[in-house]
């Protein structure tokens, strides 16, 4: 659709034009498209400019901000880049205290570098949408998100971020254990433990079980080698404060090892 004018003469040579609502529709007969007028608005000189407007506006309202945005008399754009997932992930970044906690970190090792900003950034690309290293650097900074600080990240900061994580991660997760438990004011009863990544490993080898038992004997052990293909979680349950919680380990049986059998 589309909005048609059309002009009408009249006797005394003045010219009157009209606004229409119209639409091409194939007319078999002529074997060519014609204008179909949906809704006539009368005369441009009667019509209620505002009016047309309003219907514009709310057309404009199915599409995106910077499509809207476009729409309007006297504006260009010249880019648009997404902001809200940088907003809510920064506000968590802060509410945990994130930020504080590494720029203390980097304070104390001398470090002047935008570390803290490169973690951010990192994080954000991946709960946005996770790519490399290069790939945050090259194109999700540059081109996909409007981040704070980006033209002051080069490729080295993310890496080198990445590095001094490792060094002081076990700072980190504590800062925030704390926190979170004393903003959520909760306590500790299960604790998740991933073991994507890891894998497991004894030095004695796999025995069959005993016939007469069904079970294994004392110096058996199942041979878990090989990294993990699934997510393995173990659990912990604290009983009280002062007793010291039962370990619980799951794992995952390399292809073509032997499985132990409970006792029957």
């Amino acid at each position: 659709m589309y909005l048609r004018t059309t002009k009408r003469r009249n006797a005394d040579g003045s010219t009157v034009q009209y606004f229409q609502l119209a639409e091409n529709v194939w007319d078999p007969e002529k074997g060519h498209a014609v204008a179909r007028v949906v809704h006539s608005f009368g005369r441009a000189d009667e019509l209620d400019r505002s009016a047309l407007q309003r219907l514009a506006k709310s057309i404009l309202r199915v599409f995106a901000s910077e499509e809207a945005l476009a729409a309007e008399p006297g504006v260009r754009i010249l880019g648009a880049w997404h902001y809200g997932v940088v907003h809510v992930v920064e506000s968590f970044w802060r509410e945990l205290g994130i930020d504080r906690i590494l720029r203390d970190q980097l304070a104390q090792a001398r470090i002047r570098q935008p570390l803290e900003r490169a973690l951010l950034a990192l994080v954000t690309q991946r709960v946005h949408r996770p790519a490399s290293k290069l790939a945050c650097h090259e194109h999700w900074l540059p081109d996909e998100a409007f981040f704070p600080g980006a033209e002051g990240l080069a490729l080295h900061h993310l890496y080198r971020a990445l590095d001094f994580l490792e060094a002081h991660k076990e700072t980190l997760e504590r800062e925030v254990f704390f926190r979170t438990t004393d903003l959520f004011n909760v306590d500790v009863d299960l604790i998740f433990y991933d073991t994507t990544s890891l894998h497991f490993e004894i030095d004695d080898e796999d025995r069959s079980p005993s016939r007469a038992t069904g079970s294994l004997a004392p110096s058996a052990t199942s041979r878990c080698a090989g990294a993990a293909t699934r997510r393995t979680v173990a659990a912990t349950r604290r009983r009280s404060s002062s007793a010291s919680p039962s370990r619980a380990t799951a794992c995952r049986c390399a292809r073509g090892s032997s499985r132990a059998r409970p006792p029957t």
